[in-house]
This record gives structure tokens, C-alpha cells and sequence, in this order.
């Protein structure tokens, strides 16, 4: 709070432990007495790099409250709080603010006793009223502070972690569904997985349905619905397309997702009930028919008997013609043949200015991609002479998911572990220990040795080139 209580600002925290990746909801209190301060100059900040903060909207919520015998606009501002790295911490927020200050105003000499005593006037010259009648205010910028909140991080036990833990931190469930209890076999069905509860989101994955004999499938998206403003609780989808190859009673296998629950302190794993569907044969009826169809629309006509040797001639009578000269030398039939053979021209010059134009965006793709790599790689082995392993993975994904995205065309961020799976067909096994190490290492933060990072360094390089090459 300010010296003159024109303003505080407090952070609210649930709790004072928290694991790595564990996210909380958090609320930031900004309470401003009318008329002293001038403006908001920003948005509330965290004090440090062991936190993150969700984004903030722009728009807080504001209430009136009395605090003492005063009263304050208070502006409230909800978001997700998150640790990334282990050890005990002081958390504060800040504010950037423009005050009011007042001046006091000109006192005259003092004169004991006397007519123009100041002292019968000190009370009534106490007044906002007065002092900023006879003395005035002033602006002044400042930067507010929270008090300090003493906070512990716990690092995530490393004894009975699953295999398939991708860093979800929370309380959830799931369950699964097809989109339809009867199927053929080659259509394709909807497989949906619904994690629902609170935690972090964002670390909330799944690979869905791998390879099960008698299925395809094809790479899941996923979609979250937040149930707060914050983000802190809601829903995430994810939707696969699968297509089942055999008829019969086909079934889904149970699809699981671990997360470590921050209550109960230990992981957990959820499995969904497997899921039944009755798939009938492929029929060939359709292919059959439109093979007869084609056949007999390639045939003889009904109506146009067929002929056994030469049509007889008969004489053709139609309109007369104003002259024998042939039709390739009439003035208008050499236009209309000149007209094409300029429209063909064009088409081609337009055709080839076009394909330049692809060849120079594409051009600039690549070189742009291959900017980023070298600046990806430029942080990994500065990260490598750190010891930062995790800055050193991170880069190297970023550097991975470049030459993916150029390959794949599509958004490097977008390239996940999953993608790997289905695009890669089993060639990617070390891209996708990076991936996974990239994840590890922002909760671990294990520690490499020199040798360490030189084999990662050199493993990354030859991934690149070896994608390069493909």
C-alpha cells in the first residue's frame, strides 16, 4: 500500500505448496481510492522467473468494498499461476501506477500570540478541499507492490511415474465414445476421449487409438473448453478418426491417461471402458453395377441396330452456301483460329510467371525455416555451455519441429509427439525421445553432463539431416 493509502495491491493464493506444472487459481487485487489515483498504467506483473501467469484480460472485475473506515474501488483480475522449477520462492505482484500528490500549501510566519496565529487554522486547512484549493496536486508514476508470498515447490516424484505421463497435474477424469454402435467395414468412425476436471490443460495429451490389428486410424486433434475465465477447470476433447478393417464385433481397447494428483500425492491412471462395435461386410453390389453401367453406356445404342459392313450413302440436303472458297481461308474462321492461339500463348506465360511465383514463396519458406533452425541450434548450444538442459531440448524440439513443419507444411507449433507417431511410420524413435526429454526436462530439470550434451547435440544434427535428406 502507498504511504498515503491512495492504493494496494495483494495477490490471493489457495495454497503456499505447490508441485512443478501444478497450476492454481489465483486472484490479484488492485483497490484504488477515488479521486487520488490518476490512471492504470499497465497491467498487474509477477516478481520473478519461477512462476508463469496465464494471460490477464483486459478488463478486470471491479466491486466497492470498505476497508477500515475507508473506501475502496477494488479491480480483481483472475488467472492460472504456475511453478517451473523446484526450491522455495517470494512471490510479489506489481503495479504501474499515476498518483495524485498533494502540495501543502504556503504557511505564513509564525507569530505566537498574535492575529495571524496558524494554529486556529491547522484542522480546517487539513481538508482535501483546502489543500487542493491552496496548495494543489501532482502527478507521479510509481510501481506498486504486493507483499512478499513465501512459496514452496515441490519437484514431481520420480517413483511410479507411468511411462505414458506427459505432465498433466490435476484432478480428472475420463471417459470415451464412438460415434456409432454399427459401422461397415472401410467407413470411418469418430473416436472421442473427454478429459474433464481442473489442472493444467496444457499438458493434458493423449495418443488416443495406436496400432490395433484390424483397425486404422489417423492423427487426433484436440480442442479445450474452458469452464472459467481463467482456464483452471474445463474440458478437453480429443476426436480420432478410426476405420475398422474386418466385420464382425469389432472392439475399441480401453484408452488411459495418467496425471499426478496434487491431493492425493502420487500418480494416478484412468482407464475408459473398451468399446464394442458391430461392423458389417463391405458390399460389392454398388461396384458391380456401376461397372455394368459403363459397360453398357460404352455399347451400341438400343435405338441404332447395329451394322454388318458399310452404312449405305444418302444424300445429305441442308441450307446452300453463298461460295465454294474452303473454310479455313474465310476472314472470320482465321480470326477465331488467331484469338485461341494468342488466348493459348497467354495462358502459358500467366502459367509460368505462376509457377515462379510458388518457386520464389516456397524459396522464401525454406530459407525463412532454415533462419530459425540455425537460431534454434544457436540456443541449444548455448544452453549446452550453460548446463540449461532445459533450454537445451526445448531449442532442439523447436529446431525439429522447423524442419517438420517444412516437410509437412504446416504450423511448426502444431507438431507434436502424436503427429510424429503418425507421420513418421517408426522412423522417428529419436525425435521423439527429444520431444519427450523437451517435455521432462521443464519439470525435472535433470542435470547433463558435458559428454551428455555432446551426444544430444550431435544426435540433434543428424536428425535435421537426416529429415533433410528424406
Amino acid at each position: 500500500m502507498t504511504q498515503d493509502g491512495a492504493a494496494f495491491v495483494r495477490l490471493r493464493l489457495p495454497k503456499h505448496e505447490l508441485y512443478v506444472g501444478e497450476s492454481v487459481p489465483v486472484a490479484i487485487q488492485v483497490g484504488l481510492r477515488p479521486g487520488l489515483v490518476a490512471s492504470l498504467d499497465g497491467l498487474p506483473t509477477l516478481n520473478g522467473d519461477s512462476f508463469t501467469l496465464n494471460k490477464l484480460t483486459d478488463k478486470p472485475g471491479q466491486t466497492q468494498q470498505m476497508i477500515g473506515d475507508t473506501p475502496y474501488t477494488v479491480l480483481t483480475w483472475h488467472s492460472v499461476l504456475a511453478a517451473v522449477k523446484p526450491g522455495g520462492f517470494s512471490l510479489t505482484v506489481e503495479m504501474p501506477l499515476t498518483v495524485q500528490m498533494r502540495t501543502a500549501p504556503q504557511r505564513r510566519p509564525q507569530m505566537p500570540g498574535g492575529l495571524f496565529d496558524d494554529s486556529m487554522f491547522d484542522d480546517p486547512f487539513k481538508d482535501p478541499f483546502f489543500q487542493s484549493f491552496f496548495g494543489g496536486t501532482t502527478e507521479k508514476q510509481i510501481t506498486l507492490a504486493s507483499d512478499p508470498d513465501a512459496l514452496t515447490m515441490l519437484e514431481l516424484p520420480a517413483v511410479g511415474r507411468p511411462a505414458g505421463f506427459s505432465g498433466a497435474v490435476g484432478r480428472f477424469e475420463v471417459s470415451s465414445a464412438l460415434s456409432a454402435a454399427a459401422s461397415v467395414a472401410g467407413d470411418p468412425l469418430t473416436l472421442r476421449l473427454k478429459v474433464t476436471g481442473s489442472g493444467n490443460f496444457d499438458r493434458v495429451n493423449s495418443p488416443m487409438l495406436g496400432a490395433v490389428d484390424g483397425w486404422k486410424t489417423y492423427q487426433p486433434t484436440a480442442k479445450f473448453a474452458p469452464a472459467d475465465s481463467a482456464g483452471y477447470s474445463g474440458e478437453k476433447d480429443f476426436e480420432q478418426a478410426v476405420i475398422p478393417m474386418q466385420s464382425g464385433r469389432q472392439t475399441v481397447p480401453a484408452l488411459a491417461f495418467s496425471f499426478f494428483n496434487p491431493d492425493t500425492r502420487r500418480y494416478e491412471l484412468k482407464r475408459t471402458a473398451p468399446l464394442s462395435v458391430e461392423v458389417s461386410p463391405a458390399s460389392a453390389g454398388g461396384l458391380a453395377k456401376a461397372t455394368a453401367a459403363a459397360s453398357k453406356a460404352s455399347s451400341t445404342p438400343a435405338s441404332e441396330p447395329p451394322h454388318d459392313g458399310l452404312r449405305p450413302d444418302h444424300v445429305q440436303t441442308g441450307n446452300t452456301v453463298a461460295t465454294l472458297r474452303p473454310l479455313y481461308f474465310q476472314p472470320w474462321f482465321v480470326g477465331t483460329q488467331s484469338a485461341l492461339a494468342l488466348g493459348f500463348a497467354g495462358g502459358l506465360v500467366w502459367l509460368r510467371r505462376h509457377e515462379h511465383r510458388v518457386q520464389d514463396v516456397d524459396g522464401a519458406r525454406r530459407r525463412a525455416a532454415s533462419d530459425a533452425i540455425g537460431n534454434d541450434l544457436a540456443k541449444m548450444d548455448a544452453a549446452a555451455v550453460a548446463g540449461d538442459s532445459t533450454n537445451f531440448f526445448q531449442s532442439a524440439r523447436a529446431a525439429l519441429q522447423q524442419r517438420l513443419a517444412t516437410r509437412w507444411h504446416v504450423a511448426p507449433a502444431s507438431i507434436t509427439v502424436a503427429e510424429i507417431d503418425g507421420r513418421l511410420n517408426g522412423d522417428g524413435v529419436e525425435i521423439r525421445r527429444i520431444f519427450a526429454l523437451a517435455d521432462q526436462a521443464a519439470y525435472s530439470r535433470e542435470p547433463l553432463t558435458t559428454e551428455d550434451f555432446q551426444q544430444w547435440q550431435a544426435q540433434v544434427r543428424q536428425q535435421l539431416k537426416h529429415l533433410e535428406e528424406l
